[in-house]
């Protein structure tokens, strides 16, 4: 089945073009890519935040 199982982003959030559904090439899942612009869409990326105390 490929990831993910419900795909929600059907357009493109910088141009509007609808997007596909491929694995990029610096990637190793299935991500919404858009082939107008070649922006790829990651659904619920996870913030990573990093302090350093003084």
């Amino acid at each position: 089945m490929p990831w993910p199982p419900n795909r929600q982003i059907k357009h493109c959030r910088s141009c509007g073009t609808a997007v596909d559904y491929r694995i990029p090439s610096d990637d190793n899942r299935e991500r919404a890519v858009c082939p107008a612009c070649g922006t790829v869409h990651y659904e619920n990326p996870l913030n990573v935040v990093g302090t350093v105390p003084v």
